[in-house]
């Protein structure tokens, strides 16, 4: 992965890619993931600033933890890669994929969830981007000072099963998730602090 793709907080100036990000997904009939692309953004400032505060969501989970959002941006959308989809935006970048990292666990995030939650836009799947999503996702959750991070996929999502191995992930348990969620693999990935 070049250069090109930073990590960052969602920024007020860029409802246009946020927008393509979920029309993209919306397009291949997919649900928006994770979960906070779920969230309304018809005032899309109001959202930005939700997301920026960690408190997005909160009024919708009594069990809502702390948590940091952020988008994988591609500062030269399209480039001469080919992309298999999506258009190039007025100002050339793009929003890739979405990563949420849970501050701590509660019982449901335990169950399923874990730390970390992520998604990629379908157009620019396939091409190691989740899986240096996850690997800066990860450098933000050490920075945080966690020692190690829980994540969960479904058994057969083998796309995740692959990004999570391939950032050091360690399967812990594969079991029925408590929340019906069907069969959960859950991760351990120790960040070496």
């Amino acid at each position: 992965m070049s250069d090109r793709y930073n990590l960052i907080a969602p920024q007020h100036d860029m409802e246009a890619e946020y927008r393509a990000l979920v029309d993209d997904f919306v397009a291949a009939g997919e649900e928006p993931a994770p979960w906070v692309l779920g969230l309304p953004c018809e005032n899309f400032a109001a959202l930005v600033d939700e997301l920026r505060s960690g408190t997005a969501g909160a009024a919708g989970f009594s069990e809502a933890v702390p948590h940091s959002t952020y988008w994988l941006v591609d500062e030269a959308w399209p480039s001469d890669e080919a992309w298999s989809g999506g258009d190039a935006l007025p100002d050339g970048r793009a929003i890739l994929g979405v990563a949420n990292l849970r501050h701590e666990l509660n019982d449901r995030l335990r169950d399923h969830g874990g730390h970390i939650g992520y998604g990629v836009r379908p157009s620019a799947r396939r091409r190691g981007v989740a899986t240096r999503m996850l690997a800066l996702t990860l450098l933000a959750a050490r920075s945080r000072g966690l020692d190690r991070v829980l994540l969960t996929c479904q058994r057969d999502n083998v796309g995740s099963i692959r990004v999570i191995e391939a950032n050091g992930g360690v399967l812990a348990s594969e079991s029925e998730s408590a929340g019906g969620h069907g069969v959960l693999r859950r991760y351990w990935i120790d960040l070496g602090r």
